[in-house]
């Protein structure tokens, strides 16, 4: 057997200083990482409409919280405009609660994507509020004061999405929608980008009269409310009874429909001259992202019955292009506040090479 050799105590605080030396530079590399990820963490606000509430709006969570930086807190309101978003009263129907939108945060890898199982807003995971702002008002002013507070930062990117709920009277953006992102800017100060979304194309060939899925509609709602519909007389008198209120019905489904369609066509006759109106609206304030040269006029397969809201398919697609232009459009701001630190009579700089550091 060799004797065993024992290292020098010259070998040994080599080997220390050696070991000590990669544990310091093991350290350094984690602060980098952490400092850069938390440098790198962003906080967004995305606020819409019922179009928010589902695919649509669950592609562009899904797409803001990619990293596990990324934390994003949604809002939406089920036919709401810029006027309910200031005044904080919202359309609701006679079952919902007394203030009806719906609202979530989540930060990346931790179940943004599972929000809408159906893509409808009535039947996926997001349900209302609880109440944010502590009794004081459900208006977007005090809703930014509360989520400020409650989050102990403010938002780094508000993302709004509101315009399609406009009436057919509602040619032009109206004041309503300057106040809106006058009220984002004022309230969330150091927001780096401010983004809205305008509206997309209706398809002006629906809603159409289906007329078996009327016949089985109004069959559920004698069966559903026999009692209401109950009355003395023979068999010959009661369907007498029943095809006249049918009758009556079928009139009024069919004045319904011709009138939603009209609004079709009417929105969009006026598109154009919305979105010029808009962007004077909002502009200095948030950035316009234009969906009409994002998503051409939609096919009858791509809207939902009412012409309205997207089919699920559709609604991601357009989502995932809004995206690719909102981050071409920050990337373009990064950019130029480079060039705005460069200064008077300094060249910007270019590529560096390994031999000229």
């Amino acid at each position: 057997r060799r004797p065993v050799r024992w290292p020098s105590s010259t070998q040994l605080v080599n080997r220390l200083v050696a070991l000590e030396t990669l544990l310091r530079g093991l350290l350094f590399l984690i602060s980098i990482v952490f400092v850069a990820s938390w440098a790198l963490a962003r906080d967004t606000l995305l606020i819409g409409d019922s179009l928010t509430c589902g695919p649509f709006g669950a592609q562009i969570v899904k797409s803001l919280t990619r990293s596990p930086t990324e934390s994003v807190t949604l809002y939406c309101a089920t036919g709401s405009s810029p006027n309910n978003w200031i005044k904080g009263r919202f359309p609701r129907r006679s079952n919902d609660p007394p203030s009806y939108f719906t609202c979530r945060t989540c930060t990346g890898g931790l179940g943004c994507t599972n929000w809408f199982t159906k893509g409808n807003p009535d039947e996926g995971d997001l349900e209302p509020c609880s109440d944010p702002t502590t009794g004081t008002g459900h208006d977007l002013a005090n809703i930014l004061t509360a989520l400020t507070a409650r989050n102990k930062k403010k938002f780094d990117r508000v993302v709004v999405a509101l315009g399609i709920n406009k009436g057919p009277k509602d040619t032009l953006a109206g004041d309503e929608y300057s106040d809106m992102a006058k009220i984002i800017k004022g309230k969330v100060a150091n927001v780096d980008s401010c983004i809205w979304i305008g509206p997309p194309e209706r398809d002006e060939t629906k809603p159409v009269f289906d007329e078996a899925e009327f016949n089985a509609k109004i069959s559920q709602e004698f069966k559903r409310n026999a009692g209401k519909y109950a009355i003395d007389g023979n068999e010959q008198e009661k369907k007498a009874f029943f095809e006249a209120l049918k009758r009556d019905a079928k009139t009024k489904a069919i004045e319904r429909i011709e009138k939603d369609r009209r609004e079709n066509v009417e929105y969009k006759a006026s598109l154009g001259a919305f979105y010029d109106s808009l962007k004077g609206s909002i502009d200095g304030r948030c950035t316009l992202v234009d969906s009409r040269k994002l998503m051409p006029e939609p096919k009858p397969a791509d809207t939902a019955p009412d012409g309205v809201h997207r089919q699920p398919s559709s609604a991601r697609k357009w989502a995932a292009r809004i995206m690719e232009e909102i981050k071409k459009l920050e990337a373009l701001g990064e950019a130029q506040d480079d060039r705005s630190r460069i200064k008077p009579g300094q060249a910007p700089e270019g590529p560096k090479s390994p031999g000229n550091p």
